[in-house]
């Protein structure tokens, strides 16, 4: 039996967040990414890196998901069926 390397699925991999992206998300992502990995030179700069590979990880998630774009623009015009924050907090608070 020899050693085989085990291949994880990364889900902060930048190559497969991009793949995963759809094609009009993925100059957006590559100006983010570029800038974290400039800022990573820093040690400080690290722990942005990583946040912005986990929100454009999760970001090619939703963006996949059927209906995405269309919830997006209509959240974006106001004319979604939600409601703003502070009215679910109060709702839910008083509940």
């Amino acid at each position: 039996m020899t050693a085989q390397p085990i291949e994880e699925d990364d889900p902060l991999d930048p190559e497969r967040i991009l793949n995963d992206l759809p094609e009009r998300e993925r100059g957006a992502f590559l100006d983010a990414y570029r800038a974290a990995l400039a800022d990573a030179r820093d040690p400080a700069g690290w722990k942005n890196l990583r946040r912005t590979l986990r929100l454009w990880s999760l970001m090619a998630i939703a963006t996949n998901r059927p209906g995405h774009y269309h919830a997006r623009e209509r959240a974006r015009a106001g004319t979604g069926e939600g409601m703003l924050l502070d009215d679910a907090v109060k709702r839910f608070r008083t509940a």
